[in-house]
């Protein structure tokens, strides 16, 4: 795994089957499922996730595809994450994007 403290990798397989790694001090994986809702949200449902993962929309625009939460709440969720910070003084943001 490579990744900085703040760095987390959503992967959504077949069957519902999702993970999610995030980065900090150490790694952490998160097994769970998804299903995707009439609406077009994306629910994941993580086992031993501290705190509950936001229902995302995927958008595609000309820079890319992305995840973004439901709620249009951009603040950094934290989850599992040792060593991940966030001070007042910085701008909120929503960290997922399609990697390649």
């Amino acid at each position: 795994m490579y990744g900085m403290d703040s760095d987390a990798k959503v992967i959504l397989r077949s069957k519902g089957q999702a993970e999610v790694l995030e980065y900090g001090f150490v790694g952490r994986k998160y097994s769970g499922t998804y299903r995707v809702e009439d609406s077009g949200a994306i629910h994941l449902e993580l086992k031993k996730y501290r705190g509950e993962w936001p229902d995302m929309y995927l958008y595609k625009v000309s820079s890319g595809i992305y995840l973004f939460p439901t709620d249009m709440d951009q603040q950094f969720r934290m989850g599992g994450r040792a060593g991940a910070t966030e001070t007042p003084k910085m701008a909120p943001y929503w960290p997922f994007k399609k990697l390649k």
